[in-house]
């Protein structure tokens, strides 16, 4: 696993305010026996979710439960499950004399319902992950004349963003939904890649679309 430096910590707390472990509004009731899950669900979460991996090519790293909760559905009906996160990437690479380095890192994030991944469409070939941040910091130095000499960058940003996935059909009943996150990096020469959830919410809103209606 990769350590965070001094340097990232701070910049992460700093930015992303870090207020405890929260799951969710919606799960706040679970310690009442009595209480029924909602005919529609909605989720925040704030705790400093960080994602690591091995320093090398084409590393990622588990996938992380960002927020959850539960909803029932008296009859069938569609579904629309929208996302909106923080996105934190920090990337830092190193070069020595002539020398080239890269750092990529990119978080996919994606939900699943009743365990099973939603996808994005209906196409065959669709997948159920999104891209919500990316970043490809590639550096190359050549024609140095002292070949000790050592440049050394780092680069943080944050950004929010969001996106909606639909599920048709779903039936009447109880259902567990998960919205998880993964980290995929590449690196080449000396650098890593690394990344973190801040402020999140999920929104799940029962829909009836036309009875004809396809992904």
């Amino acid at each position: 696993m990769v350590k965070l430096d001094a340097k990232a910590v701070a910049v992460l707390a700093l930015c992303l305010a870090v207020t405890g472990l929260i799951t969710g509004h919606a799960l706040a009731d679970r310690g009442n026996s009595n209480a029924q899950p909602a005919d529609k669900m909605a989720v925040d979460g704030a705790s400093l979710e960080i994602m690591t991996t091995q320093v090398s090519e084409g590393s990622a790293s588990e996938a992380h439960t960002i927020l959850s909760g539960e909803m029932r559905t008296s009859s069938v009906t569609d579904l629309i499950f929208q996302v909106t996160l923080e996105c934190g990437l920090w990337t830092d690479v190193t070069t020595v004399g002539n020398d080239e380095s890269r750092a990529v890192a990119t978080v996919n994030v994606w939900v699943e319902l009743d365990g099973e991944p939603v996808p994005v469409s209906g196409d065959d070939e669709s997948t159920a992950d999104v891209v919500f941040c990316h970043r490809d910091y590639h550096v190359l130095q050549h024609n140095w004349n002292d070949e000790n000499a050592t440049t050394e960058r780092y680069l943080e940003t944050r950004q929010a963003n969001a996106f909606n996935w639909i599920t048709l059909n779903v039936g009447n009943g109880v259902h567990e939904i998960e919205v998880k996150a993964q980290l995929q990096t590449h690196v080449d020469g000396s650098g890593t890649a690394q990344a973190a959830i801040g402020d999140r919410t999920l929104v799940v809103d029962p829909v009836k679309l036309a009875p004809n209606a396809s992904l």
